[in-house]
């Protein structure tokens, strides 16, 4: 079968849905609109296609007439590529190009803020997300979270297929130390951007430094972005300079590493469609601190594979890393919970069979 996925071809998570795909026997070609390295693709036996545009792509409704421009590259692509289904990653783009595009069958999958942000614009932003979504043959989410958005949206029906997690890569295996021998590490893995609240995190590591028997605590902070500088100059102000690393951007071959440097995992964004992160931590047995929204609560069992926070609350996150510092055997507990829970509910294979079952049934079926 013939798969056509329209999506950043920069993204990890396009590249984790294409290749593996490939892997299962799929033809798979991707259409994106803005230029990436094709080495992994070719790799991996997988045609990229571009928009004859150079321009980037903003979120603002202007950019969405824009598209426009890339519709006839798009057209040019599908009868080059034959697809036998098209997919778009991303509503409020992909999505929007996709229907214009006037192909059938036609898939879209909502990774978050196109659902959460995008209709919050203006009257106009919801109505266009709106149609886009009915003119849709098959809509998906990553979680029963979005799903519940999408439906303030649309009545369409929503199939929640996640973005899972290998566990057979994410497992645990000490194979990284960035701090010298005896210290413990408390990290995250996210973009260093305001919506992930990296301040938060350096807040409450300040006030854990203050407990003496937290001393021998590190924190790892892995990514960048925007914030980068701010950040540092954050954790300079409060003299946390020997305490705290900042790694900078990292692969995503790379990430399992960082994970099992890890004793205890953070991820108290502002809001988070699912949480993959988290998963990819709980594979390899860490316990996790999140904030209570979005769809954290499913990917993390409150008191069973970690702890639940309030958005915001630098006290309580404070708290929660210091009831896991000083009770060890319970933090141990929770990561070996976590992974067993993953296992069950989020392993990657089991993900693909769902979409793979979609893309087969759609064939069987008259689209509605």
């Amino acid at each position: 079968m013939k798969i056509l996925l329209l999506a950043d071809a920069a993204s990890s998570h396009t590249k984790k849905w294409s290749i593996a795909l490939a892997e299962r026997g799929f033809t798979v070609a991707i259409f994106s609109l803005n230029y990436s390295d094709s080495k992994w693709a070719i790799e991996n036996n997988i045609q990229l296609f571009f928009s004859s545009s150079d321009k980037r792509y903003s979120s603002s409704i202007w950019s969405k007439v824009l598209y426009l421009t890339a519709l006839p590259a798009l057209k040019r692509t599908i009868r080059t590529f034959k697809p036998e289904i098209i997919h778009a990653h991303y509503a409020t783009s992909y999505g929007l190009i996709g229907n214009l595009s006037g192909f059938k069958p036609f898939f879209i999958t909502a990774w978050g803020t196109d659902i959460i942000l995008f209709p919050g614009k203006s009257i106009f932003h919801k109505l266009l997300l709106r149609w886009t979504l009915n003119e849709s043959d098959k809509l998906l989410a990553p979680s029963s979270y979005l799903r519940n958005e999408i439906k303030k949206i649309t009545n369409k029906p929503v199939t929640v297929i996640p973005f899972g997690v290998d566990t057979n890569i994410f497992q645990p295996n000490r194979s990284l130390n960035l701090f010298p021998t005896g210290y413990s590490v408390i990290g995250i893995i996210k973009s260093l951007e305001s919506v992930y609240r990296i301040d938060l995190i350096i807040e409450a590591f300040s006030i854990i430094k203050r407990e003496s028997l937290s001393n021998n605590w590190k924190l790892l902070i892995v990514g960048g972005g925007s914030l980068e500088n701010q950040l540092k100059e954050k954790v300079a102000g409060l003299k946390l300079q020997d305490d705290v690393i900042f790694t900078g951007r990292v692969s995503p071959a790379e990430v399992i590493k960082y994970h099992n440097s890890i004793d205890i995992y953070l991820n108290v964004s502002d809001n988070e469609s699912l949480g993959v992160s988290i998963l990819e931590s709980s594979a390899c047995e860490k316990p996790v601190i999140a904030t209570r929204v979005g769809g954290i609560p499913e990917v993390l069992l409150e008191n069973e594979t970690g702890c639940l926070i309030d958005r915001g609350n630098v006290i309580q996150l404070a708290e929660k890393i210091m009831f896991l510092i000083h009770n060890p055997d319970t933090a141990k507990e929770m990561g070996i919970k976590g992974r067993t829970f993953v296992k069950q509910n989020y392993e990657w294979s089991n993900c693909m069979d769902k979409m793979i079952f979609e893309y087969e049934n759609v064939k069987s079926h008259d689209i509605k």
